[in-house]
């Protein structure tokens, strides 16, 4: 009976370190998305079409919220934003909406992934403003309000 009383003190202590282990405290509250997380983190059917099941260190997607455009070199690095506001995401159409409501941010995308996975494209689908892109893993970050 001792026996059994230690393998679950021992499995308490195992449990309770996986756990802590877990923390995006080091983040500064911004998750990142792990092979366990992708059906929990990713919400739209599109992503699941257009990234398949790939898992990006710095790409999360929920269905509304703030977005924010940062700059990372690793997973691990501090990120800052260069850009945000306000988002929805309906099929493959983001809608990012800015305070300033300028041409440089808010307005209606399509949502690309190249082929190679490596590069994520938003092209203004409601006037001709610029193109916008990123390299995948690191520079596109959707977090949730």
């Amino acid at each position: 009976m001792k026996y059994l009383s230690t393998m679950i003190t021992l499995m308490l202590l195992i449990c309770g370190i996986a756990i802590m282990s877990c923390s995006d405290d080091e983040n500064n509250g911004v998750s990142y998305l792990g092979p366990d997380e992708t059906e929990s983190a990713i919400v739209g059917t599109w992503i699941r079409e257009v990234v398949k099941d790939y898992n990006y260190a710095g790409l999360s997607f929920f269905s509304d919220g703030t977005y924010y455009y940062v700059n990372m070199s690793s997973p691990t690095s501090e990120p800052y934003a260069s850009r945000e506001g306000a988002y929805t995401i309906d099929g493959k159409t983001l809608t990012l909406g800015s305070d300033d409501a300028s041409c440089s941010s808010a307005g209606i995308y399509e949502v690309s992934i190249s082929e190679d996975m490596d590069q994520m494209t938003l092209k203004k689908t409601d006037d001709d403003c610029e193109v916008r892109s990123g390299e995948l893993p690191g520079n596109w970050q959707f977090v949730e309000e």
